[in-house]
């Protein structure tokens, strides 16, 4: 069951996002190999931030990696007013509505107390799955579809006070 959310501030935590990510790798996309793994480690922690999710106890259950861009992409850019989620993966056992709203509403509500220049939350799906495309049209907008970097991605955008307002309410 959820329990919390906390970002990742030490290096143990880091270290333990890390072996959680390469362990659950196939979950964020079906095709990840370990290489493919380390090589999204090594590009982008060093300017993400990353959100752990506990259960009761005490077991991380699901994290999610993100970072800020500009307009247009998903490239990384300091004064950006947009958060990009690259990746959120929760474990098999662990997969409920409640975890995903919980971490979800946890997510947002920390970017939005500690981010305030944010205006919007920015994420994508592979085209071939179909749930989380369906789930997303329900709370966001549908971009585009373009070639990303693990496949062709749905991306979608919503903004984040809207985004924000819609979690907290499903308390």
């Amino acid at each position: 069951m959820y329990a919390y959310s906390k970002l990742c501030e030490t290096d143990e935590e880091y270290a333990l996002f890390s072996k959680f990510f390469i362990q659950y790798r196939e979950h964020f996309s079906k095709d990840f190999i370990l290489e493919d793994a380390l090589i999204h480690l090594i590009s982008y922690l060093e300017y993400s931030s990353v959100i752990m999710s506990y259960n009761t106890k005490q077991q991380l259950i699901a994290c999610a990696q993100y970072w800020i861009i500009g307009e247009d992409d998903i490239n990384y850019e300091a004064n950006g007013r947009t958060v990009y989620i690259s990746s959120a993966i929760i474990i098999p056992y662990a997969r409920s509505t409640r975890v995903f709203i919980c971490g979800f509403r946890d997510l947002i509500n920390h970017i939005a107390m500690h981010q305030p220049h944010i205006r919007n939350i920015r994420f994508s799906a592979q085209v071939d799955n179909q749930y989380l495309n369906t789930l997303y049209r329900k709370f966001a907008i549908f971009i585009n579809t373009e070639e990303g970097a693990y496949g062709v991605e749905n991306r979608y955008e919503v903004p984040l006070l809207q985004l924000q307002s819609f979690l907290n309410r499903l308390k």
